[in-house]
């Protein structure tokens, strides 16, 4: 039935749709009609990469997560071209990949080390831990600055040396939001609801405690 109407199906996600999808014999023509159909031109597996769900989503892609499939559904629809996000598009940096340059701290400017003072002033003051910096210089990672579990790595292939010589709402900004992903996966509501939380507290920190967003230009 699903090969003679592949084209006309009106409930692309029912039971007996799914059925016929997981037989041995579909043609891969009804397979990718039906995939069509439920999601669209443009669909991935969600992967366990969360940046690369993040570019597949803003570039316009279905993400499904594998469980809402079962094995032999998604082994033919893999079979006929549907990869996870990670292989659609891979991460362009990682800790663990290709190596980065990284900065040594004698060659940090002193905006840099101005940077660095008042991170480890407002990461005290909104997350309550040491935060820590660090630069490295990496053109094919699209991000200019990044969260870890010490604190937070700017991207000099993005920013500017001239980017730290003034600390204001900009730079401020990027540093709540890599702060905010103390919380969550990626950019998921937890991350939402973190980095709200935050930047409400920053302000009011602002008003009580300026102190906490004031740097030693000396240093």
């Amino acid at each position: 039935m699903l090969e003679a109407t592949k084209d006309e199906i009106s409930e692309p996600s029912a039971t007996w749709v799914r059925q016929a999808v997981e037989d041995k014999e579909i043609t891969p023509e009804a397979v990718k009609a039906v995939m069509t159909q439920r999601y669209g031109d443009k669909v991935v597996l969600r992967s366990s990469d969360i940046e690369a769900n993040e570019r597949a989503e803003r570039a316009g892609y279905v993400v499904v997560h594998p469980r809402t499939l079962s094995p032999d559904e998604r082994e033919t629809m893999q079979g006929v071209g549907l990869v996870h996000s990670s292989d659609r598009f891979p991460s362009p940096y990682s800790p663990y990949g290709d190596p980065v340059d990284m900065i040594s701290e004698a060659k940090w400017t002193k905006g840099m080390k101005l940077m660095a003072q008042y991170v480890a002033s407002v990461g005290k003051a909104l997350i309550g831990k040491d935060t820590t910096v660090c630069f490295y210089r990496y053109f094919k990672d699209e991000a200019a600055a990044r969260w870890d579990d010490s604190g937070i790595r700017f991207n000099m292939a993005k920013l500017s040396k001239a980017w730290f010589d003034n600390i204001g709402p900009e730079q401020t900004g990027l540093i709540v939001h890599e702060m905010a992903h103390c919380q969550g996966d990626g950019h998921n509501w937890e991350y939402l609801k973190s980095f709200e939380l935050l930047t409400g507290k920053a302000v009011h920190l602002a008003l009580k405690r300026p102190e906490v967003f004031r740097v030693n230009e000396e240093g």
